[in-house]
C-alpha cells in the first residue's frame, strides 16, 4: 500500500539545471519534510537535471518520485504528477522559487484546522538573485496579495505562485488543471475551485518568488498569450460566478459598481486611498476593473447596449487592452425580425377573448406567437382553433383557477420568443403595437419598453359593449420611486426581453392583483424602462364585468403584502412612504365602504 503523505509538492522542470538542487534541498529542509512527498516531472528538458536527480537524490530519498516525459505543457505535467500523488494536500513548487522553512507546515496547518477552505495562499518576497534563500530575500520587495473574495480573484490571480490546496478537489470533485492553457492554467484552476469553496489568504511572507532580471519568466515570455488566456478566464468565470448569486446580491453588485464608475476620477481615487488606509479589504478596485466588471454584469443580465457603452466610456480617456478586448466581444447584432411571444391569460370571458385575438390577427408585425392560458372554467378550445389558421396560437390550461400570476408564468415557461408581451383577454392591441415597441427597443438597445394605453369605458347595450367615454390614464415617464407607490405601467403596454425573467424572476404567485407592479419593481433594479409616448393599445372597462381590480378587500391585502415585500428599497424615501400610506388607506376606506366587516379582519 502506498505511503500516505501530508503534502505532495509538484516540481515541473524544463531547462532548470541551475535551480534543481536548490529547489529540492529547499523542500527537503522543510519542517514537515518527513510528511512531504516530492514529485518531479522532467518535461523533456535539454539540460542535465535528469543526471542530477538520478545520481544525487533518488538513491537517498524515498519520498522523491521522478517522471521523465517528452516536452509537454506545465499543466499537463502537473496533472500527471497529481495522479501519482499520495498527499492530503498539494502544492506546486516552481524550480526557481524558494520557501520559508516552515512554509508548508503553516499552510497545511491552516487547511487541517479549516475544513471548509479548499486552497490557502500567502505573500512572497520578490528576488532577482538566482537561488536566493528565504533569509537572503527579506530586504527585497514584498508581494502582498489581497484577502480572498471572488471579485478580487476576477481582478487578478491573487493566489500567487505558491498556493496549497486539498487533493480532494481532484479526486473527489474532479477538478483538474485545464491543459488547453499554456500560461494561465493555475488562474483558471483557482477560479474553478473558488466557485465551490472559499480560499484563504495568510498575511505573511512564506516564500521567495524569483523575478529574472532579463524577465525570462514564463509569463513575460508569453505575455500576449497570458493576456489572451486571462481575458478568456475572466469572462468565463465571471459568468459562472454571477449564476451563483441570488437576485439581491446581483442587484447590490450592479448598484455598487455602477455607482463607482459614475464618480469623478479624482473623487474615485481619493476614496480608493481612504478605503485602503481604513480597511484594505474594502479598498476600491482599479477603475479599469470597475468598468470591466460593470460591463460584464450588464452583459450577464442581457443589456449589451449598456455594456458596450461602459467600455466606450472608459476607452474615451484611457488606453486599455482589457476594455478593448471586451468591447469587441460584446454581441451588438440584432435580429431583423425576432420572434415575439404574446401571452394572454383568460378567465371566463370568451367573447372578449375573440376581440383580443382579432387584434393580433391585424398586427402589422407578423413574426409572433400567441400563448393563451385558460385559468377559468369556460372551454375556449373552439375559439383558439378558429384562429389557428391566421396566427400561431397555442392553448394551455392552468390547474389553479383564478390565479392570474400562475397563468402568466405558464405562458412565460412555454414562450419561445426573444421578446415577451402580454395582453389581457378583455383588452386589445392597435395594429401597429408590436411594430412600434419592437422598433423602439431595437433602436434604443433597451431591454424593456412600454407605450401608452387609452381606457375605453363601455356599457352593455342589447348584448353588445359600446364605448361611452375614453381617457388616457396610462401615460407616465419611467420613475422608480413612483413605481414603489402605484402601478402606472399597464401590462399590455409592455414588451421586454425574455432574459429579464432569468434575472428578476417571474410573477409572484402570492399576488392575485398588483403582480405586474411587483415584477416591474424587481426588474427596475436591473434595467431602465423606455417609455414610448404613443397610444398602442386599449383597456376595456365594462360596467357589467366582474374584475379583481374592483375587489377592494383583495386590493388592500395585496398592496400591504407588496409594500412590505419591497420595504428594504423604500424605507429611506419619505415620498414613497407617504405615497404608500395614502394608497393603502385609500384601498382600506373603499373596502370598508363596500364591506363594513373589513376592519374586523384587516
Amino acid at each position: 500500500m502506498a505511503q500516505q503523505y501530508l503534502v505532495s509538492a509538484i516540481v515541473s522542470i524544463y531547462n532548470s539545471e541551475s535551480f534543481i538542487r536548490g529547489r529540492l534541498d529547499d523542500l527537503l529542509n522543510q519542517t514537515i519534510a518527513a510528511k512531504l512527498e516530492i514529485i518531479v516531472v522532467n518535461s523533456g528538458s535539454e539540460q542535465h537535471e535528469h543526471d542530477i536527480i538520478i545520481s544525487e537524490y533518488l538513491p537517498k530519498f524515498e519520498n522523491i518520485k521522478y517522471i521523465r516525459t517528452d516536452r509537454e505543457t506545465i499543466y499537463r505535467a502537473w496533472n500527471r504528477a497529481i495522479q501519482l500523488s499520495n498527499g492530503t494536500f498539494i502544492t506546486n513548487a516552481n524550480a526557481d522559487d524558494r520557501l520559508r522553512p516552515d512554509a508548508l507546515q503553516v499552510l497545511s496547518d491552516y487547511l487541517l484546522n479549516h475544513n471548509d477552505v479548499a486552497m490557502v495562499y500567502a505573500d512572497q518576497y520578490v528576488s532577482s538573485t538566482p537561488n536566493a534563500k528565504f533569509t537572503q530575500s527579506k530586504i527585497g520587495r514584498t508581494q502582498k496579495w489581497n484577502n480572498f473574495s471572488y471579485d478580487r480573484l476576477l481582478e487578478g490571480c491573487l493566489t500567487g505562485p505558491q498556493p496549497m490546496w486539498r487533493s480532494s478537489v481532484h479526486f473527489h470533485d474532479n477538478l483538474w488543471f485545464d491543459e488547453k492553457y499554456d500560461v494561465a492554467g493555475d488562474y483558471e484552476f483557482a477560479c474553478h475551485v473558488a466557485l465551490r469553496y472559499p480560499l484563504h489568504h495568510i498575511s505573511e511572507a512564506l516564500g521567495v518568488y524569483y523575478l529574472s532580471p532579463d524577465k525570462s519568466n514564463k509569463q513575460f515570455q508569453d505575455g500576449n498569450k497570458a493576456f489572451v488566456e486571462t481575458c478568456a478566464i475572466k469572462r468565463k468565470y465571471s459568468n459562472e460566478y454571477f449564476k451563483q448569486l441570488d437576485r439581491e446580491v446581483l442587484y447590490k453588485k450592479l448598484s455598487y459598481y455602477t455607482f463607482w464608475i459614475r464618480r469623478n476620477i479624482v473623487l474615485y481615487y481619493c476614496w480608493k486611498l481612504l478605503f485602503k488606509l481604513w480597511n484594505n479589504d474594502r479598498r476600491l478596485p482599479t477603475r479599469e476593473f470597475a468598468f470591466w466588471y460593470a460591463s460584464r454584469l450588464k452583459q450577464y443580465i442581457g443589456d449589451d447596449s449598456a455594456a458596450y457603452a461602459y467600455c466606450s466610456e472608459y476607452l474615451r480617456d484611457n488606453n486599455s487592452s482589457l476594455m478593448k478586448t471586451e468591447s469587441l466581444l460584446i454581441d451588438r447584432t440584432s435580429e431583423v425580425a425576432p420572434l415575439i411571444s404574446v401571452i394572454i391569460p383568460t378567465h371566463n370571458r370568451p367573447v372578449f377573448l375573440k376581440y383580443a385575438l382579432e387584434s393580433l390577427v391585424n398586427q402589422t408585425y407578423r413574426n409572433f406567437e400567441v400563448i393563451v392560458v385558460n385559468n377559468g372554467t369556460v372551454d375556449v378550445v373552439k375559439i383558439i382553433e378558429s384562429y389557428s389558421t391566421q396566427i400561431r396560437v397555442a392553448l394551455f390550461q392552468s390547474n389553479v383557477p383564478d390565479s392570474v400570476s400562475l397563468a402568466k408564468n405558464i405562458g412565460i415557461k412555454n414562450a419561445k420568443g426573444k421578446y415577451i408581451a402580454f395582453l389581457d383577454d378583455d383588452d386589445w392591441y392597435h395594429p401597429d403595437h408590436l411594430t412600434i415597441l419592437l422598433t423602439e427597443m431595437q433602436k434604443g438597445g433597451k431591454m424593456i419598453a412600454y407605450s401608452d394605453a387609452i381606457v375605453e369605458y363601455q356599457n352593455e347595450i342589447n348584448g353588445e359593449f359600446k364605448t361611452v367615454k375614453k381617457a388616457v390614464i396610462y401615460s407616465r415617464e419611467f420613475n422608480r420611486s413612483l413605481l414603489l407607490v402605484k402601478d402606472y405601467i399597464f401590462t399590455p403596454c409592455i414588451m421586454l426581453s425574455a432574459k429579464c425573467f432569468e434575472i428578476a424572476g417571474v410573477f409572484d404567485e402570492n399576488l392575485s392583483t398588483d403582480e405586474d407592479m411587483d415584477l416591474w419593481i424587481r426588474m427596475s433594479k436591473f434595467y431602465e424602462f423606455q417609455h414610448i409616448k404613443k397610444i398602442t393599445c386599449s383597456v376595456r372597462r365594462a360596467n357589467s364585468v366582474d374584475s379583481l381590480t374592483r375587489n377592494w378587500d383583495t386590493l388592500h391585502k395585496n398592496a400591504s403584502y407588496l409594500y412590505k415585500k419591497h420595504r428594504s428599497i423604500s424605507k429611506n424615501n419619505l415620498f414613497v412612504l407617504l405615497g404608500q400610506f395614502y394608497y393603502l388607506n385609500l384601498r382600506k376606506r373603499r373596502a370598508i365602504k363596500n364591506d363594513p366587516s373589513f376592519g374586523q379582519y384587516y
